[in-house]
């Protein structure tokens, strides 16, 4: 995880793949992937079977340990 702009603007790198997000201040986030356009995600914490972490989750991307979110 990259963050740009601590709470508004971030990509997440997976090997090739890169996930943009951007956040609109007011709880709106969207997220692009290559070759796609911009769609608005649903953004929700899990927790993680066998762990005592959870999980940042977009729809269904989701990321674990340290997530700076602000």
């Amino acid at each position: 995880m990259h963050v740009q702009d601590i709470g508004r603007t971030w990509r997440i790198e997976m090997g090739k793949d890169t996930v943009l997000f951007r956040h609109d201040g007011g709880g709106t986030i969207a997220m692009k992937r290559r070759g796609r356009g911009w769609r608005l995600v649903q953004t929700r914490w899990i927790g993680v079977p066998a762990s005592t972490q959870s999980a940042l989750c977009w729809d269904s991307l989701c990321a674990l340990g340290a997530v700076p979110l602000d």
